[in-house]
């Protein structure tokens, strides 16, 4: 390795722990003392459980992917294993055997937990090719050292907006990977999904900034952890009338 390239990687896992410090004392201010602990001991537990390292601060504009999508996308950060852990055990019984789309999957993370969960199919949807390769390694990882191969899973690098939703995808996860725009596009392609195949949708939006979105086109918000996420559910009968 040469000097210069040592420089760069000092530089850059310094720049990683200022931005990973400024996240926890606004996590700090906005949670409190106890949940955020709570959040730092869901962290490390899952990280050390999964053997993994996503616990990353990633600018737009350093992600790859076209210039188009990353227009309406945000930064990469992964979602809290606490989060996860309270929506899902918020569901219970009610996602079993669920297909689940995670819109914005990064490194794995969602879909690394959602595995320990008694889902149907797991599908990452994610604009950058780079993070796609890391999360297919952290699940191949993963499997292999549990020794186990369901539920299937797959990573599919591609913008949300033009990705065709399963027929029998029901389950939605979103960590505000992206702006109002694409938000109403994906609620357009759930809708039409939805309208030919009728079945009952269940949304978890983590940071849920546009919510609004989905409250406005039929789905009905079932639970709310204050900012840090809601539960939005909807169910189209067959002449596409929706029923909560």
């Amino acid at each position: 390795m040469t000097r210069c390239s040592r420089r760069d990687t000092q530089i850059g896992v310094l720049t990683q722990k200022l931005r990973l410090m400024r996240q926890f004392f606004s996590s700090l201010r906005k949670r409190g003392i106890w949940r955020t602990l709570r959040i730092s001991i869901f962290e490390i537990y899952y990280e050390y459980k999964f053997g993994t390292d996503t616990l990353y601060i990633i600018p737009t504009e350093q992600l790859d992917g076209t210039a188009d999508a990353k227009v309406h996308a945000t930064d990469y950060f992964p979602s809290s294993y606490l989060i996860l852990h309270q929506a899902f055990s918020w569901l219970g019984e009610t996602c079993r055997d669920g297909v689940l789309v995670d819109y914005g999957s990064g490194m794995g993370r969602t879909l690394m937990y959602a595995s320990t969960i008694p889902l149907k199919r797991l599908i990452g949807i994610e604009i950058s090719k780079e993070l796609c390769a890391i999360a297919s390694k952290n699940l191949d990882r993963l499997y292999g050292r549990s020794k186990r191969n369901r539920p299937p899973w797959s990573i599919i690098n591609s913008d949300a907006r033009f990705f065709d939703l399963p027929e029998d995808a029901n389950l939605f996860y979103l960590f505000n990977p992206f702006d109002a725009v694409v938000v109403r596009q994906v609620i357009d392609r759930i809708l039409v999904s939805t309208r030919t195949v009728p079945r009952k949708c269940t949304v978890i939006y983590a940071n849920p900034l546009h919510g609004s979105e989905f409250a406005s086109r039929g789905f009905t918000e079932v639970f709310r952890q204050n900012d840090d996420f809601a539960v939005f559910q909807l169910y189209l009968e067959a002449r596409g009338s929706a029923r909560t």
